[in-house]
Formats: C-alpha cells, sequence, structure tokens
C-alpha cells in the first residue's frame, strides 16, 4: 500500500485535484529492480480524520490518496520484452493475469461484499482478493491443474497426454462409487482402473491447493474479517465436486464459474476468463488514453 500527500485548496476538491494527486502517486510508486504493474486508487483521506471514496466538492486542507501497489521483478519484465523485440513487438504495458480474471469472473456486488477469487490454471494458481470493490490482497502460486495431471501420471503408470485426458473425463473430488473404468494408452493396449484410486490421487492435491490459499488469504486479519464469498474460475476449477470442497475448507458460499460472458460460444468457458479480463482492462486503459501500443499486430 501507498499513501500521497498533497495540500488542497480551500474551494472544495475538483477532478483536477484528484488527477494530480494520481499522477504523483504514480510518480512515487518506485521501488528499486521492481515494475509496476497495477496502480489501484483504495480511497482519499480528508485532514486525516475523514475516509473518503468520493471527494469531490469536499473541503480540507490536507488530501490524501491510499493506493494498492502490485510490483513485478524487473528482470521477468526484460526478459519479456526482449523476447517480443526479436518480433518487432514493442510491448507497452503489461498486466496482472489474476486480475485480469478477476475482472470478468467477478460481480460488482461480490467485490464490495468481500470476495476472494481464485483462478486455478494449468501451472499457476491465481488469488485477488476485493473489498468496497477494492483490490486488497494478490497472490500466486507455482501449483495447479498440471500438478494433478502430473500425480495421476505417476500414480496410474500413465503418460501425461492420457493422464490429462482421464483427469477431464473422469476426474472428480467426490467419493465415487466402486467402479471401474477403461482407460485406452494406445490403439492396441488398455488399462482398467477404480474410480476410488482416481479420486484418491485428486482429492489430496486439490485439497493442498486450497488449503494454501485459505492459509495466505487468512492470514491477512482484515481479510479473513472481511472475506463473505469465494469465486472459483479457471480451467482446473471445472473439477467435478470442486464447489463443495471449497465451501468446506473456506467455511464460505462458493460460486463456480460455468459461463463468463454473455456470448454462447466456444471460448465461453472459464480457461478463458484470464483473455477475456485482460480485453477489458485494454478497453479501460483505451477509455483514460492510456491503451499500450504495439506494432507489427493488429491490436
Amino acid at each position: 500500500k501507498k499513501r500521497t500527500d498533497m495540500n488542497s485548496g480551500k474551494l472544495g476538491i475538483s477532478k483536477k485535484e484528484v488527477r494530480k494527486i494520481y499522477r504523483k502517486s504514480l510518480n512515487e510508486a518506485v521501488e528499486k529492480n521492481k515494475y509496476l504493474i497495477h496502480s489501484n486508487p483504495n480511497n482519499f483521506i480528508l485532514d486525516e480524520k475523514t475516509l473518503t471514496n468520493n471527494p469531490f466538492g469536499k473541503k480540507c486542507n490536507k488530501l490524501s490518496l491510499v493506493s494498492f501497489n502490485i510490483f513485478v521483478n524487473d528482470f521477468y519484465i526484460k526478459n519479456l520484452g526482449s523476447s517480443f523485440e526479436k518480433n518487432k513487438i514493442n510491448i507497452k504495458k503489461f498486466f496482472e493475469s489474476g486480475i485480469a480474471s478477476s475482472m470478468s469472473s467477478l460481480t460488482k456486488e461480490e467485490k464490495n461484499d468481500g470476495v476472494v477469487c481464485i483462478d486455478i490454471g494449468g501451472n499457476t494458481t491465481k488469488i485477488v482478493v476485493y473489498l468496497e470493490n477494492n483490490i486488497i490482497f494478490v497472490e500466486n502460486l507455482a501449483l495447479a491443474g498440471n500438478n494433478v495431471t502430473t500425480d495421476l501420471s505417476h500414480g496410474l503408470q500413465i503418460c501425461e497426454e492420457t493422464a490429462e485426458l482421464t483427469k477431464i473425463m473422469y476426474g472428480s473430488v467426490v467419493s465415487p462409487f466402486n467402479e471401474s473404468i477403461e482407460i485406452n494408452l494406445d490403439s492396441r493396449k488398455k488399462k482398467i482402473v477404480n474410480k476410488n484410486l482416481i479420486y484418491g490421487v485428486i482429492k489430496p492435491r486439490y485439497d493442498e491447493i486450497l488449503e494454501i490459499v485459505r492459509d495466505k488469504v487468512f492470514d491477512n486479519i482484515n481479510t479473513r474479517i472481511a472475506i463473505k464469498s469465494i469465486v472459483l474460475t479457471g480451467g482446473a476449477s471445472k473439477i467435478f465436486g470442486i464447489k463443495n470442497i471449497c465451501e468446506n475448507i473456506f467455511n464460505r458460499k462458493t460460486r463456480v464459474i460455468k459461463s463468463i460472458s454473455d456470448y454462447n460460444s466456444f471460448i465461453d468457458r472459464p480457461e478463458f476468463s484470464t483473455s477475456f479480463g485482460m480485453i477489458k482492462l485494454v478497453k479501460q486503459f483505451h477509455l483514460n488514453n492510456q491503451i499500450p501500443k504495439f506494432s507489427n499486430n493488429k491490436l
């Protein structure tokens, strides 16, 4: 969190003063060897005593802005930038993928009441917490759906491609009946596997992912008190029965994303929540005349 202060005039706070303090906040948001990805204005403080989200027209001598800033190591930005430059693509702006996912997955009511957006993807699980329409916590875990696939591959002694297909077709975190299934290893070989074995491999890994998320989020006392609900998205959130185990682990009402847009199409799925969120973020930057400029492409 970053607090920025400036003196205010006596005629009441105008849009000009708000823009001025926001620019000052961005200019002061400097960390050594870090790159600023997002700066989310949370609230204003008037004369060290009045907290507000809407300061327009109010009078004070000292105006303060509290922002939630997200940084990433310069090392990663430089590596990504140089990779694109080799293909003559000049990237002017990066976005945080967890925030992008939350943009397409959460409602205004959820953001206001207090919500954790958990995007369980292939390589990472992204966590974003909102309260009163402000971002108050962001985290990324290097643990997600691909770890489940690897566990199945080792546990069932099958290749990862077959393990992924098995996870999609038969994966569940709800205890199944004692039923056996047939897995095609190739055009000639097949393997008979009990569904209880698949469940026994998948369930502990999902428990681990959600318990790590819970511990990281609830380490913050303010966050713990404020959270009213959990929203699950991302491709790995499509596993059968995840809503129940999430509600048991978090003791909060849980919603699993089924559709992320009003379009009835192939891409209207939770695994595309980050992509849809990116589109919304770019639109926001366009409205603010801050759209990132690309070369050698049509975006």
